[in-house]
């Protein structure tokens, strides 16, 4: 299908990563390397097409939630939310920036009686645990959330069952969760606006590693909850612990903020590391 929206693009003329299509054309915009400058283009560009779920995860990448497009594609990963009545029926598809599916997340089976238990309040307090699986359905990593009177931590494990890392609520005000991998704190995620919307991400040191950021709120009362929406920028490192915890920090916020009386649709948080590799 065309595209009519405007989107940077992988660049028909070869002259660059990326060009920009303003949603009728090509224009002199691209991207070399992450850096925009002008090349003009000489010759007739074919309009790009493509599916409806790539323009949709490629609009949501870039125009909402702002992200620059990497020439490396495991940078940057779409965590999409299905719809549903608690934050018990998690169920997540994983897409790259391009919008191919990559994988998926889905809640750990339970008995009915704790389903039902879900349905209500308790479900803010009571342990939560989402599967990571891959695109054959294979378990590759279980974050688990275990929430005591104003303590939450969520685990994560890989496939394997060996202890990836850990997210844990440090401070209530601003809200703040220290990343440990071997208990070792390695990141901080600090609020900054006091409603959910943004935060910082820290290293130990202090300096700034980036930032996650939730756009398109819109409020709901009630149990009720829409799909939400998560964009992730990350340094990749090929199989490093943090670069997995890193991918899995939206659904370990989303966990750990969880509450019926603080649900909001359309929820998008934007994890954008100022590093360029």
């Amino acid at each position: 299908m065309s595209v009519d929206v405007a989107l940077w693009l992988d660049d028909p003329s070869g002259v660059a990563d990326f060009r920009r299509w303003d949603g009728r054309d090509w224009t002199d915009q691209v991207l070399v390397e992450g850096v925009q400058v002008t090349s003009p283009h000489h010759s007739v560009l074919e309009p790009p097409r493509l599916g409806k779920q790539e323009t949709a995860i490629r609009h949501q990448v870039q125009n909402q939630a702002g992200v620059t497009p990497a020439s490396d594609d495991t940078r940057v990963l779409v965590i999409n939310h299905q719809s549903g009545h608690t934050l018990s029926q998690s169920a997540y598809d994983v897409f790259d920036q391009r919008g191919t599916k990559v994988g998926a997340a889905r809640r750990f089976a339970e008995d009915g009686l704790v389903k039902r238990r879900r349905a209500t309040f308790l479900d803010y307090y009571l342990r939560l645990r989402v599967e990571m699986l891959d695109l054959n359905g294979e378990v590759v990593g279980l974050l688990d959330r275990r929430r005591h009177w104003q303590q939450t931590a969520t685990f994560v494990t890989d496939g394997a069952g060996r202890r990836v890392g850990t997210f844990v609520k440090v401070r209530s005000r601003p809200r703040t969760f220290s990343i440990l991998i071997e208990e070792v704190p390695v990141a901080e995620l600090v609020e900054q606006d006091r409603r959910g919307r943004h935060f910082l991400i820290l290293d130990p040191d202090g300096e700034r590693l980036g930032k996650i950021v939730k756009t398109k709120v819109s409020t709901v009362v009630g149990v009720m909850t829409a799909a939400r929406r998560f964009t992730v920028e990350r340094r990749t490192t090929h199989g490093s612990d943090l670069d997995t915890l890193l991918g899995y920090a939206p659904i370990a916020l989303d966990m750990m903020l969880a509450s019926v009386y603080e649900y909001e649709t359309e929820r998008e948080l934007t994890l954008e590391p100022e590093y360029r590799i």
